[in-house]
């Protein structure tokens, strides 16, 4: 089986797994809003210069900590790879009952399967942990593993576990977990954890907890065994304290966690003379096993970033793709951070395997870490690597390097449309009759236009003192024209000129999406070429995704030092149509007084903080606004993310469909061609809510400049 093959499987097997994906999207809506209360003050900016620092001078830092911990009492095994943490930890452990706490640490080196392999009885005493190990049941979530599995079905497990009936009644199943826990506590040899940091200048390692079941686990068994990764290593012991309350403010919306614990070796005591005895009450040796594999490679290939990560959580709380996926999505450790760590512990097949091709680009991750880790930034590097080993494929290449960026080959396919698609729905939308070029039956498409836009648009147009350039992109090109048109129409009656020039081409966005970096950057450079003397005060599009590609030139072509300068100064003129409109000053006519709208917020804005869309209609005289819950979630479209992986696409957006309806609104309104194209899908093809751009709301109703 190919590793497309693999990943589809797990794909159609998280879609049919819908009792966990609702537990976690729950979790999600419960928790999200007290996570983003506690963090408010919490300072970002601090946390992840420990981490920065720490990373970047990891190869000292651990030295260091090495040299403290061994000073410490600890005993030390730096792994290279997590073949050696196995074996290390297999002489330590003969037999017997092994207690075990929360680590990903631990699930990466497959310790678990190992020990059990050799004869040991290893006990999970995470309760929910423990809940999914009794049942054989797969975790539906890192912070809550077992809130998928009915309370009915936790006592009839903990009712075989002791042989005694058991009420389904938290406090009684709780009251279960803690007798028979304790047993296992008392009983066993060997305790093993993870950690939350390990600082350099006290050769201390930091753990944090609510259930208190880590202090017995390290405390208890006459061994313990700490497995982390070196990427735990901070500065100082304060740092470490850092790291461990943010772990349970953004995981779980504490200001700080029930029990913090800081580790500084063995359990000593002293004799009269000064002698250290170990072992008095906790354990006699404590041995920490550093893991290095991977890590290494990727701070040399440009990586280190990945190597922030804390492992709260809070961004599986926001990713799309993690929500309707869960563990299928990532490779030990979950969601796109998972899928980096696969890259450089297990290769780029696995990577691509664990869900490479996934990621979204919505940045909703990016927004919820507390140390800003810009996980979608490497997944592109890491695509880029994977089309330079693998190549684009014959059909992208087509896609990409001719359709997007060519009206006539449009125009070209356009007459011949009307024989591969059917049942004209009367808004604007079409079915198609056969499954080709990844264009499922079912679903709804917009009308292709039988002329782009800019094989016919005016090339300068109105007049003012206001002058600006006017970016297309390619849907609003190829397939919305006319909101093109209504674009040019709010221009030019605000009292703005409007240049339209021609040669321009794709943002590029999609090529570099696809891991064609070179393929964006020929957009680029044409797209440069093209603006580059228009003698305009803004570059003004109408696409979100244009507009995060379009601002990204300086990065793409930070490299080439021939159009490096022109990048920054075209990037720095690049707006957002509703952002230009409301920063000069916008005034928008009387919209239709009765008639309510709702937005969708696209993410390609979110991510850059703008939200003048919405503003702009909060402003309109007359109109009637009306919120929507799930406003800023992403729809799902993606791109090219929607031709590959339909169902998940349509999955991940069906979710905004209740809230849009429930707002009552008749008219959703939205600032992104391709968010128009997926919400058209969503909605079927009744008669309300009507999908529009912005432009299309103004240009019906006009306005001016103050």
């Amino acid at each position: 089986m190919t590793y497309s093959q693999r990943l589809k499987q797990k794909i159609s097997e998280g879609l049919e797994d819908k009792v966990s994906a609702f537990v976690r999207q729950m979790v999600t809506r419960v928790q999200g809003p007290v996570i983003r209360e506690m963090i408010r003050k919490f300072d970002r900016d601090e946390l992840r210069s420990v981490k920065e620092y720490a990373i970047g001078h990891l190869a000292e830092l651990v030295d260091r900590s090495v040299a403290r911990l061994q000073d410490n009492g600890f005993i030390v095994f730096r792994a290279r790879t997590a073949g050696e943490a196995v074996d290390y930890i297999l002489k330590l452990v003969q037999g017997g009952v092994v207690v075990k706490s929360k680590s990903n640490a631990v699930k990466e080196i497959g310790l678990v399967d190992a020990l059990v392999a050799a004869g040991a009885t290893v006990v999970e005493t995470d309760l929910g942990d423990r809940i999914c190990q009794m049942g054989n049941i797969p975790a539906s979530h890192p912070i809550g593993p077992a809130l998928h599995v009915p309370v009915q079905k936790v006592a009839e497990l903990f009712a075989a576990e002791t042989g005694q009936p058991v009420p389904p009644v938290p406090e009684e199943i709780v009251k279960v977990a803690r007798e028979t826990l304790r047993q296992r506590f008392f009983e066993a040899g060997v305790g093993i954890s993870g950690a939350n940091a390990i600082c350099a200048d006290t050769g201390s390692v930091v753990v944090m907890e609510n259930e208190g079941n880590i202090r017995c686990v390290t405390n208890l068994p006459p061994v313990h065994i700490i497995v982390a990764g070196i990427e735990k290593i901070v500065p100082t012991l304060e740092d470490g304290i850092k790291v461990a309350r943010a772990a349970g403010l953004y995981g779980m919306g504490l200001d700080f966690a029930t029990y913090v614990s800081v580790i500084s070796g063995p359990s000593r005591t002293h004799t009269v003379e000064g002698r250290v005895v170990y072992g008095l009450q906790g354990p006699g040796e404590v041995h920490i096993v550093l893991l290095e594999e991977g890590r290494w490679e990727a701070v040399k290939e440009g990586f280190a970033e990945s190597l922030y990560c804390i492992n709260c959580g809070s961004c599986l709380g926001r990713c799309p793709v993690y929500g309707e996926l869960g563990e299928r999505y990532g490779h030990k450790y979950f969601g796109g951070i998972g899928v980096i760590h696969a890259a450089f512990g297990s290769g780029l097949d696995k990577a691509l395997e664990a869900g490479l091709p996934l990621c979204l680009g919505c940045r909703k991750c990016v927004a919820a870490c507390p140390v800003r880790i810009d996980t979608p930034g490497m997944i592109q590097r890491l695509r880029e690597q994977a089309v330079a080993e693998k190549g684009l494929g014959r059909g992208r290449k087509m896609l990409l390097g001719q359709l997007l960026n060519n009206g006539s080959a449009i125009q070209r396919i356009a007459p011949v449309a009307g024989g591969l698609v059917c049942d004209r729905d009367g808004r604007g939308g079409w079915y198609p009759r056969y499954a080709l070029f990844g264009l499922e039956k079912g679903r709804r498409l917009p009308e292709l236009s039988k002329k782009s836009f800019l094989s016919d648009a005016p090339r300068r147009s109105g007049k003012g003192e206001r002058k600006v350039a006017y970016f297309a992109g390619c849907l609003n090109n190829l397939i919305f024209p006319r909101v093109a048109g209504a674009t040019l129409r709010v221009l030019r009656n605000s009292g703005v000129e409007v240049i339209v020039p021609p040669g321009q081409k794709c943002c590029g966005y999609p090529s570099l999406a696809n891991g064609d970096r070179d393929g964006a950057v020929r957009n680029a450079i044409a797209n440069l070429r093209a603006f580059g003397d228009a003698g305009v005060e803004a570059v003004v599009t109408d696409c979100a995704t244009c507009y995060s590609g379009l601002t990204g030139y300086p990065e793409l072509l930070a490299g080439d030092s021939r159009w490096v300068d022109s990048a920054r100064e075209f990037a720095g003129k690049v707006k957002e149509l509703a952002q230009y409109l409301v920063e000069t000053g916008f005034q928008p006519a009387a919209g239709e007084t009765q008639r309510k709208v709702t937005y969708h917020q696209p993410c390609h804005l979110a991510a850059h903080g703008l939200s003048h869309g919405r503003d702009l209609l909060q402003s309109v005289p007359g109109l009637q606004f009306a919120p929507s819950q799930l406003e800023d979630n992403c729809c799902g479209f993606g791109g090219t993310f929607n031709l590959d992986f339909y169902q998940l696409s349509k999955t991940i957006g069906a979710h905004k469909i209740q809230p849009i309806h429930g707002s009552g609104a008749a008219v959703v309104v939205t600032s992104c061609p391709g968010c128009m194209v997926q919400l058209m899908d969503l909605l079927g093809s009744g008669g309300q809510p009507q999908v529009m751009h912005i432009s299309e709301l103004l240009a019906g109703g006009g306005g001016q400049h103050g």
